[in-house]
């Protein structure tokens, strides 16, 4: 689904008020699990990347940015999934080669291009596999408000471009939780772009990051359609546009949406007859048959930080306390 206009508005809607009961029914649902929930203490050290909100944030390119970094460091980190929208139950390391993105989920079976990642619904038997398969640390992708496994950095990643919304708990807002019961949970903040707004619940942390995200494009056009199945599909529009790349027409789908070929010949049809080229994000891409990956353009991109030295100082101070 596509989050509500609402949400983004700082100042509560009426809707957003409206619906505020079913919010707080929502949150004592989720709170009550959170305490009522032994967690399961891993065998490896536990970094979690999350974020307040529904949607994407940030949480894949900052995923993989921490991979590289830690490898540096000389671990050898696995990334742990639930495979959200796949079939595998798994435990299982994600294999390019013979899996496809419908089993393993979109963004595991991207990640799984760059690094090693495991899909498993529960998150507990996942972590013990990493274990055993000979890795030394896990990158939890998502799962902050998963209570089931013990965390022992949890890194919350924010989007400038939206912040928090209108601050309030789903269905009302955004927010997969309250914000104060999230924020004492959080080891480390990330700020992708200019914040829109200032927040000064947030402040609370003591340790956080700016960073942006960085398009990796080999070849520039001039003009294309583009089109996406992601949670902000105009922020996929804007980093075009930054691109100085004109987007002719952006066609929004449903995040996580599985192309059907139907919908591929469309695109296709309407590409040839504006003599325009098509474009789209990585975790789209993956997705799409052969020769439609031939036929249409990917945007890969990439988290850059403003200061790459604090964060490899605060990686190193706080796993060497673990």
């Amino acid at each position: 689904m596509k989050a509500p206009a609402f949400w983004n508005n700082p100042k509560p809607s009426m809707i957003a008020k409206i619906l505020t009961p079913i919010a707080k029914l929502y949150s004592a649902i989720t709170g009550y699990r959170m305490i009522s929930t032994m967690p399961f203490n891993a065998p490896l050290t536990v970094i979690c990347i999350g974020n307040y909100t529904m949607g994407g944030a940030g949480k894949t390119p900052l995923t993989q940015n921490l991979y590289h970094l830690l490898t540096d460091m000389g671990f050898k980190p696995c990334v742990l999934t639930r495979g959200y929208g796949g079939t595998i139950d798994g435990p299982k390391l994600v294999d390019v080669q013979n899996d496809t993105p419908q089993q393993a989920g979109d963004e595991p079976f991207m990640m799984a291009h760059h690094m090693p990642v495991v899909v498993c619904h529960d998150r507990k038997t996942g972590a013990s596999y990493i274990a055993k398969e000979g890795y030394n640390l896990i990158l939890m992708d998502d799962g902050f408000q998963n209570p089931t496994l013990k965390k022992d950095i949890s890194f919350i990643v924010i989007d400038g471009g939206v912040m928090l919304g209108n601050q309030k708990v789903f269905p009302a807002g955004p927010l997969r939780e309250p914000l104060d019961r999230a924020l004492l949970r959080t080891n480390a903040l990330v700020m992708i772009g200019e914040p829109k707004y200032d927040l000064p619940a947030l402040k609370q942390i003591k340790h956080q990051f700016q960073a942006n995200i960085q398009p990796q494009l080999d070849h520039k056009p001039e003009k294309v359609i583009a089109f996406c199945g992601i949670g902000r599909p105009e922020k996929f529009k804007d980093t075009l546009t930054q691109l100085d790349i004109e987007v002719i027409e952006l066609i929004e789908y449903p995040d996580h949406h599985p192309y059907t070929e139907g919908e591929l010949t469309m695109l296709g049809e309407k590409a040839n007859e504006l003599n325009i080229p098509l474009i789209t994000t990585e975790k789209d891409w993956v997705k799409l048959p052969k020769i439609w990956q031939e036929r249409i353009q990917c945007l890969p991109i990439m988290l850059q930080w403003d200061r790459p030295e604090d964060v490899k100082t605060y990686l190193k101070e706080k796993l060497t306390k673990i």
